[in-house]
């Protein structure tokens, strides 16, 4: 008797391990992925991005979720203006993920609103001559606005904040029409940047 109901027992909750088990692919199979919208970003030459790891996605029930996503490749630059195309994989989606990373100049009205701090570009040309320009701390990171002419034809520039000599790692942007351009400083610490002094 007690091994008839030990095999009742062991039959009944093998039926429910059964039950449950088809239950969750039906439910997986009713909330499939049926949509994921391209994402399409802007941002201003210079500034950190970072592919994101998860993308909103409607199920087939209406429902709106975040899914993990693998992109094809995790290296991205903003250091030069233009369309940036990245294609990423969500699993039990059929299609690819797509997002376009839209690169831009920074506009004359963003710079005004950075804080900023008066700084010394130095520049040399081909002789060894040395040239001066005022600069602008623009942002913690050590980004400069200067004038084009700082660095169109010199081989070599420095920056001095105060007694302290930095050496330009890389023009960012520039805007020869307008003569101005965008410098980052190497082995930039976290600038304090002059809150009572503005871009004019």
């Amino acid at each position: 008797m007690k091994k008839i109901i030990r095999r009742a027992i062991i039959l009944i909750c093998f039926l429910a391990i059964v039950s449950n088990f088809k239950f969750t692919l039906a439910a997986q199979a009713k909330s499939k992925i049926v949509k994921i919208d391209n994402l399409n970003i802007t941002v201003k030459v210079g500034d950190s991005f970072t592919l994101p790891g998860k993308v909103k996605a409607t199920l087939s029930d209406k429902k709106v979720v975040y899914v993990p996503v693998k992109w094809t490749t995790n290296k991205v630059s903003t250091q030069n203006v233009g369309k940036f195309i990245f294609k990423g994989k969500v699993q039990n989606y059929n299609k690819d993920v797509i997002l376009t990373l839209n690169v831009r100049h920074w506009t004359l009205d963003e710079l005004k609103k950075e804080k900023n701090k008066v700084v010394i570009v130095k520049g040399y040309n081909k002789e060894g001559k040395a040239f001066a320009y005022s600069g602008i701390l623009i942002s913690p990171d050590g980004k400069v606005l200067t004038n084009y002419v700082a660095i169109d034809y010199l081989q070599k520039a420095e920056v001095y904040i105060g007694s302290q000599k930095y050496e330009v790692e890389k023009v960012i942007d520039y805007d020869v029409s307008k003569d101005i351009a965008i410098l980052k400083l190497k082995n930039a610490k976290k600038f304090a940047i002059c809150e009572n002094r503005r871009f004019k």
